[in-house]
């Protein structure tokens, strides 16, 4: 109810500015609450307000890769990958990028996989390795290394995701209550895949991957991320 109310008071006269942030805030909180098709629509929504400008608004650079996961997690892996694609051309385009982006952009690799397009996900993700250890954002590392487990369990490879999965809530300083997450769509690919890549592997493999990961030190860890990556 307030975030129907939000965006009815933001459009109701308002500058545009209120409206795009009101969406923005309303698709990462159906993010976070799980309904992905609702936040979907939101990010549709403050896309198309947005505009395909020379110079586009902030929070399109956060919008594009969050919808590419929201549609990919409820299957709808086409346009999934259509974002995707759209993503990566508006990092191409942009001279500067802001590290504050980095990690949203790295979400959209496991649709580009799912799409066929592996080797873009790859240089992505490598790229992201290469510059991650001067972003400095706190679990910045620990998100790169989780999106990277999900890439590697659609790729075939369950027991490398768990090792990384393993290695990122470890280093991340996750408790069985608590869990640290870079942004809403960090949590919801943990949350969809975690049960899933535990399942791949059975509940012995899924121990003792859970236990390998946990004994890399966070450089073991990027080396054996970017091992996989080609």
């Amino acid at each position: 109810r307030d975030i129907v109310a939000a965006i009815a008071t933001a459009s109701d006269g308002l500058a545009m500015e209120w409206r795009i942030q009101a969406l923005g805030l309303a698709a990462m909180t159906e993010m976070n609450l799980g309904d992905l098709r609702a936040a979907a629509l939101h990010w549709n929504a403050l896309l198309q307000l947005c505009g395909d400008t020379a110079e586009p608004h902030t929070l399109t650079s956060l919008a594009l890769p969050s919808l590419a996961v929201s549609l990919h997690l409820v299957g709808d892996n086409d346009e999934a990958l259509r974002v995707a694609l759209r993503a990566r051309e508006f990092w191409r385009r942009r001279s500067t990028f802001s590290s504050f982006a980095m990690p949203y952009f790295i979400e959209m690799t496991p649709a580009l996989v799912v799409g066929g397009r592996q080797e873009i996900a790859f240089e992505v993700l490598r790229d992201a390795i290469r510059n991650v250890r001067r972003v400095g954002i706190p679990l910045a590392e620990n998100h790169l290394l989780s999106v990277i487990a999900v890439v590697e369990y659609l790729r075939g490879s369950p027991d490398r995701a768990g090792r990384l999965l393993a290695v990122a809530r470890h280093l991340s300083g996750a408790t069985t209550r608590q869990i640290p997450f870079r942004t809403p769509g960090s949590l919801c690919l943990y949350r969809y895949y975690l049960p899933v890549i535990r399942a791949g592997l059975g509940s012995d493999e899924a121990r003792r991957a859970r236990d390998e990961g946990q004994a890399m030190t966070l450089d073991v860890a990027l080396a054996y991320a970017l091992e996989g990556l080609g």
